[in-house]
């Protein structure tokens, strides 16, 4: 076959196969030895195929070069995609991608009989990562600092769970929104800011500092009309894109000074 054919060979692949998810058509394209890595022949490939449109169901590649020669092509692609299932290691995060790879292919008699790709996963890994500092910071920023309470189901999941010192819980997006009520209500004019953010895998970890005004009661006080200023670190683990869990502390002595209040014993 020459390389014109097997470039029509190749764009034919990704528009039916990649794009479509029809596995149907492999048979035809692939050789019964082919093999990428330790998949072989045409199951291996729907294997990988139906692997990567369940992380991505709407996936779609475009070709954006090939160069071929004898019975060789190599090719750039770029690849994106809405992040819905499980991709290796890397839990959902509902997240549009974009990602690119670089492959070379080898045909025999008209189909493809092995492939060697070399992709830009680390993307992949870093957009997640960003997605959940962002989260991270509109919690903060928007939902407190702006009182934007709305926004609460669209970034933690239904059955989250916040863990505090002691035993305390904080669960649901109900108790979410009494948090900020609350806060609110003690401090109506706080300000979070976001000190450090360090992320890795599904979790991201902030170091952060507040200020606010003390005119409302708060745990069991009176207002004191006192300017204080808070610190306090928490770690966000992340499903779906959304957070699932955190473990907080913060620095209550340090309130109760600033307000001029006997902590109480324990």
């Amino acid at each position: 076959m020459s390389v014109e054919q097997n470039k029509a060979t190749l764009r034919h692949m990704y528009d039916e196969v990649w794009n479509k998810g029809n596995i149907s058509v492999v048979a035809e394209l692939a050789s019964p030895d082919y093999h990428f890595g330790e998949y072989k022949g045409p199951e291996g490939w729907g294997q990988i195929v139906t692997m990567i449109r369940s992380a991505f169901p709407d996936l779609k590649y475009t070709i954006d070069q090939v160069v071929g020669e004898g019975d060789t092509l190599a090719y750039r692609i770029s690849g994106e995609g809405t992040h819905k299932g499980k991709y290796g290691d890397l839990e959902p995060t509902g997240k549009k991608v974009q990602w690119t790879q670089m492959l070379f292919s080898e045909f025999k008699d008209g189909k493809i009989v092995t492939t060697i790709s070399l992709a830009g996963g680390l993307d992949l890994y870093q957009q997640a990562e960003e997605h959940n500092k962002e989260v991270t910071r509109r919690t903060l920023e928007d939902v407190i600092n702006k009182e934007d309470v709305s926004l609460i189901p669209e970034l933690f999941d239904a059955n989250y769970v916040h863990r505090g010192p002691g035993g305390q819980e904080i669960k649901g997006h109900d108790g979410w929104r009494e948090k900020v009520k609350m806060m609110r209500t003690a401090f109506p004019d706080i300000r979070y800011t976001i000190d450090e953010l360090v992320s890795e895998g599904d979790k991201v970890v902030c170091r952060h500092s507040s200020i606010g005004t003390h005119k409302g009661e708060y745990a069991g006080i009176a207002p004191t009309g006192k300017q204080v200023t808070m610190s306090g670190m928490f770690i966000n683990r992340f499903e779906g894109g959304k957070v699932v869990e955190t473990w907080g502390v913060s620095n209550p002595l340090l309130l109760y000074q600033q307000l001029g209040i006997t902590p109480p014993a324990g």
